[in-house]
C-alpha cells in the first residue's frame, strides 16, 4: 500500500527529530572535548587540534553545500553522519597528537557536509507543499530543539563520567550510540522530491564547482544577500568572543576555583535552554516588534550588541549570569528571523550552498575574533573585549537595512 503523502506538520516533526538526534551527541561530548583532547596532551598541543577542525570545516563549506545541492540532501547528511561516527570513535580510543589530530579532522568533515542539508531540505520540502507556509515558525521550533538537545546533552554528557569513576570515554560512547541512531534516522526519515543534477556521482563531483561558483556569484551581485552574510559574520564574532573568554571570567568574578567548574557547567546548559526558549519565542516577538518596525532582525541583533556590551560591564555573578544567559536568548530569538530573510531570497538549486556560504562567512568572523580578541583581553581587560565584540554586533545590525528595502524578488 502506498504510504500516504507527507503534510506540513510531518514534515515538521521529522525535522525537529532529526535535529534533536544531530544535536544531543554534540551536547554529550561538548563539555568533556577539551579534557578528552589533554588526557595525554597538553593545553598548547590542543590548541593545533582545535585549530585543524575550524580550518577543515572552513575549507570545505563551500564544495559540500555545493555537493549537496547537486547530489541530494539526505546523501551528504548521511555521510556527515558517519563522520560524525569517526571522530566520536577516534575521541574515545586514540590518546595520540596524530590520533586526535585525524578525530579533530573528521569533525571538520562532519561539521561542513551538515551546514544546511537538513534546514534545506525542510524548507523545500514544506513549500512543495505550501508555496505560502510560515517558515518562520518551523524554524523556531527548530532553534528551540537545538538549544533543548545542547543542553540536556551537556548535563548528561558532564554527569556521566562523575558516575563511572571519571571515565570520560563513557559519555563518548554514549553520543556515538545516538550518533547511529542519528544516521538511521536520516535514512528514514528523509526523502527528496528533486533529483539529484547529473547522471551519475562523477559528474555530480564535476558539478559541484559550478554550482558554487554560482552560488557565490548570487550572492555577489544581490545586495540583501551581502546584508546578511556581513550580519552572520558579526554574529560569529560576537559569539566567539563570549564562547572564548566567559570561563576565565566567570572564575575571577567567583573567587572560588574548586567549585567553579561545577557552576560553569550549570551555567552553559541554561544557557543553552535560554537560547531554546529565545527561538521558541521568535514568532510572538517578531510580530510584537513589527507592529512598529519591519526590522526585526536588526532590532533583535542590536539587542544581542547591548546585552553582550552589558556583561562586560557588571561584576556581581547573578547579573552576570543573567546577562550570559539572555545574550543567547537574545541570539537564539533573531536566529529564525534571519533564516527566514535568507531562504526567502535563495533559489531552491542553490539553497544550501548559500547556508554554506553564511557558516563559513560566520567562521571567519568567528576566527577572526579569537585571533584578536583574548589578546587584546589580557591587555585591557575583557569588559574591552566585549565591548568591541557588542559594538561590531550592533552595527552589523545596520546590514540588514538592504534587506528591508529591497522585496525578495529583486537585487
Amino acid at each position: 500500500m502506498k504510504p500516504p503523502p507527507l503534510t506540513i506538520e510531518s514534515i515538521r516533526r521529522r525535522y525537529l527529530v532529526l535535529l534533536a538526534l544531530r544535536w544531543l551527541p554534540v551536547g554529550f561530548i561538548a563539555p568533556l572535548l577539551v579534557l578528552l583532547l589533554t588526557r595525554e596532551l597538553s593545553l598548547t598541543q590542543a590548541g593545533p587540534l582545535l585549530a585543524a577542525y575550524g580550518i577543515t570545516t572552513a575549507l570545505l563549506e563551500l564544495p559540500t553545500g555545493g555537493l549537496a545541492d547537486v547530489i541530494g540532501r539526505r546523501p551528504v547528511l548521511m555521510i556527515s553522519s558517519v563522520a560524525a561516527g569517526v571522530l566520536l570513535v577516534l575521541l574515545g580510543v586514540m590518546n595520540s597528537f596524530i590520533g586526535l589530530l585525524a578525530a579533530m579532522v573528521a569533525g571538520g568533515v562532519a561539521r561542513a557536509l551538515d551546514s544546511g542539508p537538513l534546514e534545506s531540505w525542510f524548507v523545500d520540502r514544506s513549500l512543495a507543499i505550501d508555496p505560502d507556509v510560515d517558515l518562520r515558525a518551523g524554524l523556531s521550533l527548530g532553534g528551540t530543539v537545538d538549544g533543548a538537545a545542547l543542553a540536556i546533552g551537556s548535563i548528561i554528557g558532564g554527569i556521566v563520567p562523575a558516575v563511572f569513576d571519571g571515565r570520560l570515554e563513557v559519555s563518548v560512547w554514549i553520543a556515538l550510540a545516538f550518533q547511529l541512531v542519528h544516521l538511521g534516522a536520516v535514512f528514514f526519515l528523509m526523502d527528496e522530491l528533486r533529483a539529484p543534477d547529473g547522471s551519475g556521482l562523477a559528474k555530480a563531483f564535476v558539478a559541484v564547482p559550478a554550482a558554487v561558483r554560482d552560488g557565490v556569484a548570487l550572492a555577489a551581485r544581490h545586495r540583501p544577500l551581502r546584508g546578511l552574510l556581513l550580519g552572520a559574520a558579526t554574529i560569529g564574532v560576537a559569539l566567539v568572543a563570549v564562547e572564548s573568554l566567559w570561563q576565565p571570567r566567570f572564575v575571577a568574578l567567583l573567587d572560588a576555583p574548586d567549585t567553579a567548574t561545577a557552576f560553569l557547567g550549570v551555567l552553559l546548559a541554561v544557557a543553552f535552554a535560554g537560547s531554546a526558549v529565545g527561538a521558541a519565542l521568535a514568532p510572538p516577538l517578531a510580530r510584537f516588534v513589527e507592529r512598529f518596525t519591519p526590522a526585526a532582525a536588526m532590532v533583535g541583533q542590536m539587542v544581542s550588541g547591548a546585552v553582550l556590551v552589558g556583561l562586560g560591564v557588571v561584576t556581581w555573578v547573578p547579573a552576570a549570569a543573567l546577562l550570559f544567559v539572555g545574550f543567547y536568548l537574545t541570539v537564539g530569538a533573531t536566529a529564525p528571523v534571519r533564516d527566514e530573510l535568507m531562504h526567502q531570497r535563495v533559489p531552491s538549486d542553490r539553497r544550501t550552498t548559500l547556508l554554506s556560504a553564511e557558516s563559513l562567512v560566520f567562521q571567519a568572523g568567528g576566527f577572526a575574533a579569537a585571533l584578536t580578541l583574548p589578546a587584546l583581553a589580557d591587555a585591557h581587560g575583557t569588559r574591552v573585549a566585549w565591548a568591541i565584540a557588542g559594538g561590531l554586533l550592533a552595527v552589523g545590525a545596520l546590514a540588514y537595512r538592504s534587506v528591508l528595502r529591497l522585496s525578495p524578488e529583486t537585487g
